[in-house]
């Protein structure tokens, strides 16, 4: 999953030896509780965990807006709450 946070994928694949994930990806992966699952491949994670994936590659995009619906399905509380404070 390290690779996908990155913005990686199979069309796009992640250079060789890309090492660990840099501060901002693992902070959001410890707040959205995803740490424990950074070696797990992307097509090998729950609903909600893909979904913990692709905020996290949101947020770390900077992009200036953005369009999310139903932003909660599929989240935990302590995630829903990370999420929330964050778009505050």
């Amino acid at each position: 999953m390290r690779d996908f946070l990155r913005g990686f994928t199979a069309e796009k694949p992640a250079p060789m030896g890309s090492g660990p994930l840099e501060e901002g990806f693992a902070l959001w992966a410890e707040r959205l509780s995803l740490t424990p699952h950074l070696e797990r491949g992307i097509k090998f994670l729950s609903t909600g965990e893909f979904r913990k994936a692709l905020i996290i590659r949101a947020i770390k995009s900077e992009a200036s807006a953005f369009l999310l619906h139903e932003p909660a399905e599929g989240l935990d509380a302590s995630s829903l709450g990370a999420l929330t404070s964050w778009l505050e």
